[in-house]
């Protein structure tokens, strides 16, 4: 499968749907869409360091030619995709179902992701790509207690487990499991070699960062506007 056809895949579907529903999504575009592009320069800028390092790599045979900082344009629009189906689901979900399951649990869910991922992160800090993933989400979750306190985790909480199962073969694409040629490579010592099938670890800790900081930014954004809906 070339890298194209998986970005308008993951980006075309929830925005076609973003047209659908009891409340569509389009109708909050002036707050999501300045996070989702925010977002995906944010974190392609990112894997560009990453890159430089030689700890990531994209199959030129399934990208086009055009190239940002030494990755292809495919890369970026990835990240779009990532960052807009994330808060997607997000949205879909609160709606759907209005009950907070989790409420009371949030921050506690939030402080211990935040010191497992930042020792994690620190410990394996010579590791570029778990470096990078790890500590950065740590310090992202203690961020957002410390000087955001948000009320909307514990509704991202529960839709987490929906957003992994979009996720997942997104990154199971990427790195091979469905095609005989891999389309995005990590470099093994730049990772806690834990995969899985051909995913690492740290690719699916990685694009839920990206849609934390997405949906982060749209919650944001939707607050200052006075928007509770």
């Amino acid at each position: 499968m070339h890298y194209l056809f998986l970005d308008l895949l993951y980006l075309g579907i929830p925005v076609l749907l973003s047209f659908t529903g009891k409340a569509p999504l389009f109708r909050k575009w002036k707050f999501l869409l300045p996070a989702v592009v925010v977002t995906a320069v944010l974190f392609f800028i990112t894997d560009a360091a990453i890159a430089s390092t030689g700890a990531l790599e994209v199959n030129s045979n399934k990208v086009a030619p055009f190239r940002i900082a030494g990755l292809p344009l495919e890369h970026l629009l990835g990240f779009l995709a990532i960052a807009y189906a994330g808060p997607f689901i997000y949205h879909t979900l609160n709606h759907l179902i209005e009950r907070d399951y989790i409420y009371f649990h949030h921050e506690l869910i939030s402080s211990a992701l935040s010191v497992l991922f930042m020792v994690l992160g620190i410990y394996q800090l010579d590791k570029a790509f778990t470096g990078v993933a790890f500590l950065g989400l740590g310090l992202f979750l203690a961020f957002q207690m410390i000087v955001l306190k948000p009320r909307y985790m514990s509704r991202f909480y529960f839709a987490t487990p929906v957003i992994l199962i979009v996720l997942i073969p997104f990154y199971l694409f990427l790195t091979g499991t469905f095609t005989d040629q891999l389309i995005l490579w990590h470099d093994e010592d730049q990772t806690l070699s834990i995969r899985l099938w051909t995913a690492p670890l740290e690719a699916i800790v990685y694009g839920w960062f990206v849609v934390l900081v997405s949906v982060t930014g749209y919650e944001w954004l939707k607050m200052r506007a006075g928007d509770w809906e």
